[in-house]
């Protein structure tokens, strides 16, 4: 398929939204004479650029918006706008963008969205080519590196010592250690080198702690991916969830099906900000069938998806919970 066709399918696509006309602002510095001030400003917009990316945000001004980002990008071609009531603003917007990838429509958004388009901070750590071979599984992606010695550990391993020693007495310890093994080791791109800077693992963490307390945690970017705990009032039974991405399991599976595969599961439907429109929830209750569902073909494929797109996106944002004890377990 040639660039014209795909440029005209994006544009079909983009009709689809529901904004206004398409407006050229070639060359524009500024969209004042478009947008008098007798003609509603706010509302969402989609900005489209000359190399066939679009950006979809929200502005109580248009024309002030567009000013903005016209200092910063000289390749601004097109605008399209829906006045939206400001209350409304973060709705639609999310809406839409979410609507937008789901049509493939190619955005540059960094919030909101399940993909990130262009270079990212894990391409200066592992080539792009090195990550698609992995999702792939086209690449043995065996580490023989050592694991990176983080001038903080010590006092990471300091502050979650007491944790850590709790962790080691709980029920099902064993299981549990299993579990977070085979998720790292298959669902986390070169663990090591990414260990700490794009993941990390949490150990008893305070979270819901009177309700349905946690025993560990691995947060990638903004989000947690994988977390098993436990009843407050029945400390033997563990449950866990697992995020993945929505559009490849409903490839492999439907709900129905893959409840009967495995009858103490349920799915749901959460809303991360960092995940976007494709993501969903493998909830597990008990330690018995934990892991067999995370060594199902296409639970792991989804978790890997979900992943790479999360670390794309960015650093790990709870690095201070990571539990470096823990981590050596795993690792």
């Amino acid at each position: 398929m040639n660039k014209d066709t795909l440029l005209e399918e994006a544009n079909r696509a983009k009709e689809q939204l529901g904004f206004a006309e398409r407006l050229n602002v070639q060359g524009r510095f500024s969209i004042a004479d478009l947008f008098p001030k007798s003609k509603e400003r706010c509302g969402v917009y989609l900005l489209e650029f000359s190399d066939g990316l679009s950006y979809i945000g929200q502005a109580q001004d248009v024309v002030r918006r567009f000013a903005g980002h016209r200092t910063k990008h000289d390749n601004i071609c097109c605008l399209r706008f829906l006045p939206v009531k400001q209350k409304d603003l973060d709705t639609v917007e999310q809406h839409l963008i979410h609507r937008a990838e789901a049509l493939g429509i190619p955005l540059t958004n960094k919030v909101h969205v399940s993909q990130v388009q262009g270079e990212t901070d894990l391409d200066s750590l592992i080539p792009p080519e090195e990550q698609d071979a992995w999702l792939r599984r086209v690449l043995p992606f065996t580490e023989d590196t050592k694991r990176v010695k983080i001038d903080l550990e010590e006092k990471y391993r300091i502050r979650h010592n007491y944790q850590f020693q709790r962790f080691k007495e709980v029920p099902h310890f064993a299981e549990v250690v299993a579990a977070l093994k085979l998720y790292i080791s298959e669902s986390i791109m070169a663990p090591r080198r990414t260990e700490f800077s794009f993941w990390s693992v949490s150990c008893m963490p305070s979270t819901n702690i009177n309700t349905w307390p946690r025993l560990t945690t691995v947060n990638l970017n903004r989000m947690e991916v994988f977390v098993i705990g436990y009843c407050k009032q029945e400390p033997e039974h563990i449950w866990s969830f697992v995020n993945v991405a929505k559009n490849h399991f409903f490839e492999g599976y439907t709900e129905d099906e893959f409840r009967a595969k495995y009858p103490n599961t349920g799915i749901q439907f959460p809303r991360y900000v960092a995940a976007g429109y494709d993501q969903m929830r493998i909830q597990i209750d008990g330690i018995d069938q934990l892991s067999d569902v995370l060594r199902d073909n296409v639970v792991l494929e989804a978790a890997r998806i979900l992943n790479l797109r999360l670390m794309q996106k960015g650093g790990n944002v709870y690095a201070s919970s990571h539990c470096f004890e823990l981590a050596d377990l795993l690792l």
